[in-house]
C-alpha cells in the first residue's frame, strides 16, 4: 500500500505522525503470518482512539462487528503490563472474548517493542492455560429475578449487585448458590 501511494489514501490518519506509520506497520508485520485480518487491521489501527477507528472502518464501509473487535483490541492494547497480576474477574472477562488470542499476539508485540522481551506476555500464557475453560464465564449463580424474589427492585442497583455476585465468582470466592445468596443478603444488607 506504501509503495503504490494507497496507504496515505486509506488510512491518513496513520500518517499525521511518521511514528504511528512505522509503528502499525512494524505490528502488521509481526502478525502477517497468522494470515487473520481482523488481527492485521487491528494491528494496523492499534494506536489511533476508538473514535477515529469507528470513523475508519465505517470510511471503508467495515460493519459494527469489526469496529467493535478493533476498538476492544486498541482499549486493552497496554493491559499487557498487567494482565497477569490483575483480579481474576477482570483477566477472565479478557479470556471470554473470542479474541482473546489475538490480543494476546499484540500484547507480545507490544511487550517485545517495550522491554526487548516476553517474561510477561508468558506468564499471561501460563495463566489462562491455568483456568479450566469452563471456568473462564460459567453461567451467573444467581440472576436479577433470585435478586428480586429477595426484595431488591429492578434498577442500577440490581445490576451492582449482579456485577458484584459475579465478580466474587469469577474471583472462585463462590461455587455455589447458597453462598451466592449469602453474599448477596450482605451486599443489600450494607447498603
Amino acid at each position: 500500500m506504501l509503495e503504490c501511494g494507497l496507504a496515505r489514501e486509506i488510512v491518513p490518519e496513520l500518517f499525521d505522525d511518521r511514528l504511528l506509520w512505522d509503528a502499525a506497520l512494524a505490528r502488521v508485520g509481526y502478525v502477517a503470518k497468522r494470515q487473520a485480518g481482523a488481527l492485521a487491521l487491528g494491528a494496523l489501527l492499534l494506536d489511533l482512539p476508538g473514535t477515529e477507528i469507528r470513523r475508519i472502518v465505517r470510511r471503508w464501509g467495515g460493519s459494527n462487528e469489526l469496529s467493535g473487535l478493533l476498538c476492544w483490541f486498541a482499549e486493552h492494547r497496554d493491559d499487557w503490563a498487567r494482565a497477569a497480576d490483575m483480579p481474576l474477574c477482570d483477566f477472565k472477562r479478557l479470556m471470554a472474548h473470542a479474541n482473546f488470542n489475538d490480543l494476546r499476539v499484540l500484547w507480545r508485540f507490544q511487550e517485545r517493542q517495550a522491554t526487548g522481551a516476553d517474561a510477561l506476555s508468558r506468564r499471561i500464557a501460563r495463566r489462562a492455560a491455568a483456568i479450566p475453560p469452563a471456568a473462564v464465564a460459567p453461567p451467573p449463580l444467581l440472576g436479577g429475578a433470585d435478586l428480586k424474589r429477595m426484595g431488591l427492585p429492578e434498577g442500577p442497583r440490581l445490576g451492582s449487585v449482579l456485577r458484584a455476585l459475579y465478580d466474587a465468582q469469577l474471583n472462585e470466592e463462590l461455587t455455589t448458590r447458597r453462598q451466592a445468596r449469602k453474599l448477596a443478603q450482605a451486599i443489600i444488607g450494607r447498603e
